[in-house]
């Protein structure tokens, strides 16, 4: 005779849909972006030379993963993503410290709405970091540095973390397709990781 109770299968599956989906990705990504941003942090404590090596490894990631991204129609996701975007915020920086650009990565990004969500669960979630980095940046010497700081200032007071998990777990297929939101997430953390791999 077969049991009315749950099986603890069941149970895990439940307890993860009752999560919002903030709380899904935090918790199934936690260490990589723990181990991240320590050696982000490890390397802006250093010079100015250190903070040019952390916008170059940063471009490595993001000019060729936001031009996937629109590509990939990320506007019919997020409707702002203009004023999301950050290359040309990263461009300016590296030029007015005469960082070479790195030349743009090209690959396609599978246009699902819950795999992009994911990946932007990602990119926007570096902007309450930003702050914080931007206050180690600030207390460098160097006035050059002081200026170059577009990209990690890009969005101040503007609320796209808050307004993107809105958007987040407003997703129907974000929520019904938690495997494929897990797996935007995971990549864009697999290309910061071997872009600060050697730190």
């Amino acid at each position: 005779m077969q049991s009315d109770k749950p099986s603890t299968t069941d149970s895990k599956k439940s307890q993860t849909s009752s999560k919002s989906l903030r709380n899904f990705l935090d918790e199934a990504t936690a260490h990589l972006r723990t181990a991240l941003d320590q050696k982000i942090e490890l390397l802006l404590t250093g010079d100015e030379r250190a903070y040019r090596e952390f916008l170059q490894r940063t471009a490595l990631v993001i000019l060729p993963l936001e031009h996937a991204l629109e590509a990939a129609d990320v506007t019919s996701v997020v409707t702002d993503w203009p004023a999301r975007r950050r290359s040309d915020a990263l461009i300016g920086d590296l030029r007015l410290l005469r960082v070479t650009v790195p030349e743009r990565q090209s690959f396609n990004v599978p246009g699902s709405e819950a795999r992009l969500l994911g990946m932007l669960y990602v990119l926007e979630g570096t902007r309450p970091g930003a702050e914080h980095l931007l206050r180690i940046v600030s207390n460098h010497g160097s006035v050059l540095i002081k200026h170059a700081t577009a990209y990690l200032s890009h969005g101040a007071g503007e609320s796209l973390w808050q307004s993107f998990l809105e958007r987040l777990e407003g997703s129907h297929h974000a929520h019904a397709e938690r495997d494929a939101t897990l797996a935007g997430a995971t990549l864009v953390l697999t290309m910061y990781d071997a872009a600060f791999s050697s730190i």
